[in-house]
């Protein structure tokens, strides 16, 4: 009798369907969609050819807030409209430079869609002082990006690998939480080093009792709340980055309340249809016409841009490119 394998995945697409995880009834289970019928169904498993695949368990991530994982599909108007709802949230619940907010409301859409793209910039707050709302900003943005997952402080490095490579999605990494110099910060930062393509966004390291060597997916959106630059320049270059500040608005929620999980839920949800609805289609890689830009930094830019459907947000991206280019020279 042939035994059937099993597998535990994350997200994955075959013919015509696509798996994703979603939390649903109190457990993570998979939501199967079909691009030709366009509707979807939840299921435990699923079998191809001799092999079980299955969620991975992350039943206590969710409960703890760990992980963001949406419930369900959920139509939207329209991508604009979408979009625009994404900079409202981001608007209600922290205060930072608006043209980065207006870029967050688009890289928030790509962490739906980069593995559509060979690379995907990082994200980033940075300030070496206390109470200017990094820690805040990386929760709000990442509750709303796909599989936003926070890297937690008690973690082994071997735990950090794992992470990164079973649930490939977007990681929050909070400086708060752990040293550089100590070797789960090196491993954050081999991570960060690698992740921004698909091509070099591998790790390979010694595991098991075996010390049998594997590689580890590293590719991947990160949304960083860090107190000070990294020591590799080329990872700098690759990161967009905002400096927080204190805030002066009396407006914003002290805490996240129910409401704040119940409104990135809704978010989470309509950014899973728009995945479900824009993964195949063909992307349109923008222009950067004549403008002098570095080529590291044209890599990273291209596919935020390529998603980017308002002019002016578009020229808020290519300022941003111009004046890191500038800093590399």
């Amino acid at each position: 009798i042939m035994m059937s394998r099993v597998r535990y995945i994350s997200s994955m697409v075959f013919d015509d369907k696509m798996v994703e995880l979603v939390w649903s009834n109190g457990d993570v289970c998979f939501c199967v969609y079909d691009m030709e019928t366009d509707t979807f169904e939840f299921q435990d498993e699923i079998e191809i050819n001799d092999i079980t695949y299955k969620p991975i368990p992350l039943t206590k991530f969710v409960e703890d807030k760990q992980i963001f994982l949406p419930s369900e599909p959920l139509d939207y108007e329209n991508e604009l409209q979408l979009n625009k709802e994404i900079y409202e949230f981001l608007y209600e619940y922290v205060d930072y430079p608006d043209e980065f907010r207006r870029l967050d409301s688009w890289y928030c859409m790509l962490t739906w869609l980069y593995d559509k793209f060979s690379t995907v910039p990082y994200r980033r707050a940075l300030s070496s002082q206390w109470g200017v709302g990094k820690t805040r900003w990386a929760l709000t943005l990442g509750s709303i990006c796909n599989k936003g997952f926070i890297v937690g402080a008690a973690t082994t490095p071997a735990t950090v690998y794992r992470m990164v490579d079973v649930i490939r999605g977007t990681m929050i990494i909070d400086e708060n939480n752990f040293n550089i110099t100590t070797e789960v910060g090196q491993a954050i930062l081999l991570i960060l080093n690698s992740g921004y393509s698909r091509n070099t966004g591998f790790v390979t390291r010694c595991d098991g009792s075996r010390y049998e060597p594997r590689g580890f997916v590293t590719y991947g959106p990160k949304v960083i709340a860090a107190r000070h630059p990294f020591p590799d320049e080329a990872t700098e270059s690759r990161t967009l980055t905002h400096y927080g500040y204190e805030t002066s608005r009396e407006d914003i929620p002290m805490i996240l309340d129910e409401s704040f999980w119940d409104e990135s839920l809704k978010l989470r949800n309509r950014l899973l249809m728009y995945r479900f609805k824009n993964f195949k289609k063909d992307i349109r890689f923008a222009d950067f016409g004549k403008i002098n830009i570095n080529p590291r930094i044209r890599e990273i830019i291209l596919p935020l841009l390529s998603i980017i459907q308002r002019d002016n947000d578009k020229s808020i991206v290519m300022k941003l490119s111009v004046k890191m280019s500038e800093k590399l020279e």
